[in-house]
């Protein structure tokens, strides 16, 4: 805490405890005193009999009422609760919530993230427009920064998908599931300007467009396809390449064109 506000000059709060429940808690009362609350097992219960329900992470303004009503008004009011009643009321989540309180690890911190189902990337254009290379330009640039996103994770995806919206809002959308997965931006270009050729418009003036990939797994659990094509393995090593040249010498040191 002190390294971090000699080195930041930002103050912070640190609460200890065994499970997560009790730690948002300490967070709590460490705002409220020296900074850093160290949790003592030999105390649980007098911490729960001081706790009141809405200082208890997890209970929400509908479940607050409804405890209330049954006279449960505190932490230890909750967890002397019978677990039948509070399974039929709250769920199991309720019920894991009585065992955190009581020290019992039920929802563990998981330091490797699960890996996502997709990823998106859209942003409104500074100008709205009807010119179809500065959208394809936009949607390159969406597509870059997702497969970038995804070589640093060990992440490869199948699915691809194209959003274009209206300057009246209206929304359109159109995909493609590939015969194999991918992580190079250079591997889809052309998919890519299939899919907005489907959905382009004459006319029509353009507020934003996205590039959405789904169907993601890891590297490490790809299924390889028999005829694996040597096109998109040099793709990928030229893309590696860039990431490297990128990081060398900074940001948008290449950038991908098109005709």
């Amino acid at each position: 805490r002190d390294d971090i506000f000699e080195n930041l000059k930002i103050p912070v709060s640190i609460g200890v405890a065994p499970t997560k429940t009790l730690a948002k808690m300490a967070v709590e009362i460490a705002k409220k005193t020296n900074g850093i609350y160290l949790f003592e097992d030999e105390n649980l219960m007098d911490f729960l009999k001081r706790a009141k329900l809405e200082e208890i992470w997890g209970v929400g303004r509908h479940t607050l009422p409804k405890l209330r009503e049954f006279g449960v008004y505190t932490a230890y009011d909750y967890v002397k609760q019978d677990d039948f009643w509070i399974k039929k009321l709250f769920t199991k989540r309720g019920l894991d919530l009585k065992y955190e309180l009581l020290g019992q690890i039920k929802n563990p911190i998981n330091p490797i993230p699960p890996t996502p189902k997709s990823l998106q990337s859209t942003r409104t254009f500074a100008e709205f427009t009807d010119n179809k290379q500065n959208v394809k330009l936009a949607l390159m640039g969406h597509l870059t920064h997702l497969c970038k996103k995804m070589r640093r994770n060990n992440l490869k995806a199948q699915g691809l998908i194209v959003i274009l919206k209206e300057k009246n809002f209206t929304y359109y959308s159109d995909k493609i599931l590939l015969k194999s997965t991918f992580n190079s931006e250079l591997e889809v270009q052309k998919e890519i300007f299939k899919l907005l050729d489907n959905l382009w418009q004459d006319n029509v003036i353009y507020r934003s467009c996205g590039v959405c990939v789904y169907n993601i797994q890891l590297m490490d659990t790809e299924q390889q396809t028999l005829f694996d094509e040597q096109s998109n393995k040099k793709y990928e090593k030229l893309s590696i390449s860039m990431d490297k040249l990128e990081k060398k010498f900074g940001k948008d040191t290449i950038k991908i064109g098109h005709i």
